[in-house]
């Protein structure tokens, strides 16, 4: 079971990460191709720390699928152990805690909606 900060630390990893395969020659192409549609729709850092300050309780339908279907890629890239070692690594810890499928509905079985399920990162920690 991931805590909300965990969950968060994902999802910014999720967005490293995609970035990270587009610009490893490792990867396929075609699977490169598919890391830049999805970051295209992915919800940056930035925007799910907004969406946290302003109190939103749910998480936009959109962000949800490009969620879905990020976690979707990264497990078919771990079977098929495409990319660097470093792709991979990277790959196992962001899985470990990057939210299940579906990502919205998961939210909305929150108490408190978003703000349980998701948390700023304790960056105190992070340090160590």
């Amino acid at each position: 079971m991931s805590t909300p900060q965990e969950r968060m630390r994902a999802l910014r990893r999720g967005w490293d990460l995609l970035r990270d395969i587009q610009l490893d020659a490792t990867v396929p192409g075609e699977s490169r191709k598919r890391a830049r549609a999805l970051a295209l729709r992915y919800p940056a850092p930035g925007m799910l720390q907004e969406l946290l300050a302003s109190g939103a309780k749910h998480l936009p339908q959109d962000f949800g699928a490009a969620i879905d279907g990020t976690r979707t890629f990264f497990e078919e890239l771990q079977v098929s152990a495409s990319g660097a070692a470093d792709i991979q690594r990277v790959l196992l810890y962001t899985l470990r805690h990057f939210p299940l499928h579906p990502a919205v509905a998961r939210v909305d079985d929150c108490l408190e909606g978003l703000q349980d399920w998701l948390q700023p990162e304790d960056l105190t920690t992070n340090a160590k």
